[in-house]
């Protein structure tokens, strides 16, 4: 078979070959429960280490090229976007929306609609495209201009 002119032919007879997969609910984080008891209580607050080297390389290497986040505690984009950080294509998510009250330190707590307008204005600014309503939050807290 003739291969175009730059192109490289490789002869894969006996390999398999499968497409990227587009991940559409992926974490960059994990949940950690201090001090953990068999029923299951634990101490306050929850935290959300953000796994920023390990994560987009697990994904990467199960085959991930193109994923969405579904919440994030950190924004990666900008790196991502830049070249510093091999991952997929990442559609980012921005900090989960949160109402007064959360089970997370690490999540923004809004006061009112004008404090939940602006951290999305200022996430969205920063290239985020997508964002989650959390738990514990109220339409009035979150209406937002966009």
């Amino acid at each position: 078979m003739a291969a175009d002119v730059g192109a490289t032919a490789l002869d894969l007879r006996g390999y398999s070959l499968m497409p990227g997969i587009v991940g559409m609910h992926n974490h960059l984080f994990y949940i950690v429960t201090p001090n953990l008891k068999t029923d299951w209580s634990f101490e306050s607050p929850l935290l959300v280490p953000q796994m920023t080297f390990s994560a987009p390389r697990i994904y990467l290497a199960g085959g991930v090229t193109t994923m969405r986040t579904t919440g994030s505690v950190e924004t990666l984009k900008s790196d991502i976007d830049a070249g510093k950080l091999p991952c997929p294509h990442i559609d980012v998510t921005g900090p989960y929306l949160e109402g007064a009250t959360s089970y997370f330190i690490q999540m923004p707590h809004f006061k009112d609609a004008e404090d939940a307008r602006q951290t999305v204005n200022y996430w969205a600014d920063r290239g985020v495209t997508s964002f989650k309503a959390y738990m514990n939050i109220t339409r009035e807290r979150t209406q937002s201009g966009r």
